[in-house]
């Protein structure tokens, strides 16, 4: 197909058209050769050597002048990539805040007390350490009423005995292969100096070094994880009234 005397003709009129380009490109195409050594696959279009392109005014080989074609569409495509790229990250820094994988937060119901919380994406519902936890019935609907332990291993832990409506329940496998099926809650804090309520599951977690775990349900319209990084944030909301939407 590419022997066809029409299909030269475009080939003709596709150097005519970049030929700008050609003389620019063919000037500094080393400066890319290096970079884009891994993205050199394509040959030639066939019947490239019947047209004229002497009357371009380049002193270049057919095979050196396609090259530099392909390599300005490659590199077309890369710029268009980067700019792509550069426009989403400048659109989720501008709602999303960077956090570290430690954060201090202030859950609503002890403002003055700042506990470490652990961001972690791998986990889809965030969890709060919370033992004696009792369900019960309040006008009909399922509550639950628990001892609610700001603070880990090595913080000095604040217990709240506190109740909350149930939001629903989920199923926990765990290591030996069982499930446990944990109530969830609706919780308000402070982070990043926003208020915010999301779902937290309520479970033991005297094992772990932190009480608070802020899974991706709440990080994905939220935070950017900085996993090098800890305390880039501050907790305090007591200048700010923003109200952050529930996650």
């Amino acid at each position: 197909m590419r022997d066809d005397p029409r299909c030269t003709a475009a080939d003709g009129n596709l150097i005519a058209i970049f030929a700008p380009w050609i003389r620019f490109a063919t000037s500094w195409t080393h400066c890319i050769q290096h970079p884009l050594d891994g993205l050199r696959s394509a040959r030639p279009p066939r019947g490239i050597e019947n047209v004229d392109i002497e009357s371009i005014g380049i002193e270049t080989t057919r095979e050196d002048l396609m090259r530099t074609l392909h390599r300005i569409a490659r590199l077309t495509g890369v710029l268009a990539l980067a700019h792509a790229a550069g426009v989403g990250a400048s659109s989720a820094g501008s709602t999303k805040v960077i956090a570290g994988w430690l954060e201090k937060v202030q859950v609503s119901v002890a403002a003055d007390h700042p506990v470490t919380a652990k961001l972690d994406s791998g986990a889809l519902t965030s969890s709060i350490h919370a033992l004696d936890i009792e369900p019960f019935r309040k006008d009909g609907e399922p509550w639950v009423r628990f001892d609610l332990v700001l603070g880990g291993k090595k913080e000095n832990p604040l217990v709240i005995r506190t109740e909350r409506p149930v939001t629903r329940h989920v199923r926990i496998k765990e290591h030996d292969g069982n499930h446990n099926r944990r109530p969830v809650v609706d919780l308000e804090f402070c982070f990043a100096g926003h208020h915010y309520s999301t779902q937290f599951s309520l479970v033991d977690r005297s094992q772990f070094n932190y009480s608070i775990l802020l899974g991706r349900r709440f990080l994905a319209g939220t935070a950017l994880i900085d996993s090098g990084s800890t305390f880039i944030t501050k907790p305090d909301c007591t200048d700010s009234s923003t109200e952050a939407p529930a996650s």
